[in-house]
């Protein structure tokens, strides 16, 4: 959807300050989640959403993301992370520190 592929265009064009961090945030999360699922080990979407959290840092940066940018993006990242339903929780799951 547009709320999603337009931040990351952005991101790799360097204009990702057209969109907020939330935006920018949800559209990695989204991106880095949709991906686990693509790794092909038949994930629940909980074990896929941990892996997601655990490396959406990681996808921010090979799109561009500037080293300055990734504190920000991460916690906005936890923030959503947090909003999900309980079946995308995994118990025992390490998140970040921020």
């Amino acid at each position: 959807t547009p709320k999603v592929c337009w931040p990351l265009l952005a991101i790799g064009r360097r204009h990702s300050s057209a969109y907020t961090t939330s935006e920018v945030a949800l559209a990695l999360l989204v991106l880095t989640h949709e991906s686990g699922h693509l790794r092909g080990r038949g994930w629940s979407e909980a074990q896929t959403q941990c892996w997601a959290i655990r490396h959406v840092g990681y996808v921010a940066r090979r799109l561009g993301a500037s080293a300055s940018e990734l504190p920000a993006v991460l916690v906005a990242a936890l923030e959503w992370d947090a909003r999900l339903p309980a079946s995308y929780r995994q118990p025992g799951c390490k998140r970040p520190a921020t």
